[in-house]
């Protein structure tokens, strides 16, 4: 992989992984109550290298803010307050 965030959904379609099957990855994760994003393994890091794995997961949440949840979930708890005040500029935004 080469750590590239702009060429990594070609690179994870050329690795089997594109967005369908992410996709149906997601749903079966999300139908099984299971987390998603979920952890990665920890060989699939040391193979990518532990510092090329962080910059890269950091560039693309750079780049696409607000996709680490489904689309129509939320996050709860204290943290989701967190980053939906943040978000709205310190102010609480509103669930729904």
């Amino acid at each position: 992989m080469s750590g590239d965030a702009v060429g990594l959904p070609a690179e994870l379609a050329r690795l089997g992984w594109g967005a369908e099957r992410l996709a149906a990855l997601r749903q079966e994760q999300m139908n099984k109550r299971l987390p998603w994003p979920f952890p990665v393994d920890l060989e699939a890091r040391r193979e990518l290298g532990f510092a090329r794995f962080d910059a890269l997961l950091a560039e693309v949440r750079k780049q696409r803010p607000g996709r680490d949840f489904p689309v129509g979930a939320r996050p709860s708890g204290a943290s989701a307050q967190r980053r939906r005040a943040s978000a709205a500029g310190g102010q609480a935004a509103p669930l729904g």
